[in-house]
């Protein structure tokens, strides 16, 4: 393909700052050239597109039409290319520290094993992880990367899906296997609940076309934190209503097993956040790019 209607970098630069600066003379001080460097470009872009693209007004100079319009087109693709070239200075041999910050069973049980695949493919950046009970105290954490739940968008921040959050009721084999069905798996465990989501039990047994009326809890267990939740399925002391990602490594090996089979996917997902003022930091586009690649993978 031909590139010969591409105007050059130069031009296209000078374009942006005089567009920006409204004057030719700031756009030459800013860019450490004269005056008439600056007029020679834009008339080369003026020549090379057939439209006039300013307006000249004794002193300063205001956008026509036509250059309102390539100044809408090219400012986003100028923007790209500049984080793209600083990207690639830097690639070869990215170093420093990147904080990541997450709620504390996601950070353990799924997030994890994808830090210690980042450092193998960055050795010369070192991680280091913060944990948030909820959202109203992530910007406690201090971090350079966020991986919440819940529904963009958030201000100042660059917000890239990584994930739906599926759940079910999970238990082990064994516990199942006593009890049968599952109307009388429900009434002769114990039922873990989480506290900062109570009502899981319910919007799930509802999505699965179930009343509680029908479908009576025996003993309740309710349980501050995923992670103890886990670790009392695990052990056999009842079913847990839980996000897969949490337990996916259990449920693969069998020591873990879903207690029905329908699967209820919820209406927040996880999302990678990242500060838009550091969108050209390339440890944190290192980051975000290979996270979301790997969970891109794993869905």
């Amino acid at each position: 393909m031909s590139r010969r209607t591409i105007p050059t970098s130069a031009s296209l630069i000078a374009f942006e700052a005089a567009a920006r600066c409204g004057s030719f003379t700031r756009a030459a001080r800013e860019l450490n050239l004269t005056q008439g460097a600056i007029s020679r470009q834009i008339r080369v872009l003026e020549e090379q597109s057939g439209q006039q693209l300013f307006v000249r007004e004794r002193q300063r100079v205001r956008l026509s039409p036509a250059g309102e319009a390539y100044l809408e087109a090219v400012s986003p693709l100028l923007e790209a290319l500049e984080i793209a070239t600083l990207k690639l200075q830097s690639w070869r041999d990215l170093a420093g520290s990147l904080t990541v910050a997450t709620y504390p069973t996601l950070c353990a049980r799924w997030l994890s094993p994808h830090l210690f695949a980042f450092t193998d493919a960055f050795p010369g950046i070192d991680l280091a992880t913060r944990t948030f009970l909820d959202n109203t105290a992530m910007e406690d954490a201090k971090a350079d990367i966020l991986i919440v739940q819940g529904d963009p968008p958030w201000p100042g921040m660059q917000a890239d899906f990584l994930m739906q959050e599926k759940i079910g009721p999970v238990c082990t084999p064994q516990l199942a296997g006593r009890h049968g069905s599952f109307k009388a798996l429900m009434a002769g465990a114990p039922l873990l609940r989480n506290a900062t989501r109570p009502l899981s039990w319910e919007l799930w047994l509802r999505d699965a076309g179930h009343s509680t009326e029908e479908i009576r809890p025996g003993r309740e267990l309710v349980l501050p934190q995923f992670e103890m939740i886990v670790e009392a399925v695990r052990a056999g002391r009842g079913v847990g209503i839980l996000p897969h990602q949490l337990v996916a490594e259990e449920l693969a090996s069998g020591s873990l097993a879903f207690a029905h089979d329908h699967v209820m996917t919820c209406g927040a997902g996880y999302y990678l956040l990242s500060p838009l003022r550091d969108r050209r930091d390339p440890r944190i586009e290192a980051f975000r790019e290979f996270l979301l690649s790997r969970a891109v993978s794993e869905n």
